[in-house]
């Protein structure tokens, strides 16, 4: 289930021209050696959450006050600096909706975002 929604940001990443990759033993979506994407899975109860932080223009100047993810070694990085555009979370929507249905096989169209924004390129 991690694993795949790893894939899910890796085709995701990969709509706007950028290679994805897992980083083992670490979780989440890594690009250029830099995380764009933390994972979080919980499960409480017989319950699972899940979570995905996919940095699209976010401020990463905070993080240079943390080690996030415990990982020293490596930055963080974001859809925006990637491609030296504005990637809002709106324009990462179509291409998060497309990556989880390839990775889940819904591609029957039931994964609708809340608008209609543009499709994913």
């Amino acid at each position: 289930w991690l694993r795949n929604l790893e894939g899910a940001v890796i085709e995701t990443v990969a709509g706007f021209g950028l290679e994805g990759c897992r980083f083992p033993p670490n979780t989440g979506v890594w690009v250029g050696g830099r995380k764009i994407c933390a994972i979080g899975i919980k499960v409480r109860r017989w319950v699972s959450m899940h979570g995905i932080a996919l940095n699209c223009d976010a401020d990463l100047r905070p993080f240079s006050l943390i080690v996030p993810c415990g990982i020293r070694s490596h930055g963080v990085t974001s859809l925006t600096l990637e491609l030296g555009r504005t990637i809002t979370i709106e324009d990462a929507k179509p291409c998060l909706i497309k990556g989880f249905e390839t990775v889940f096989g819904a591609d029957d169209g039931s994964i609708q975002p809340e608008e209609n924004p543009e499709p994913c390129r």
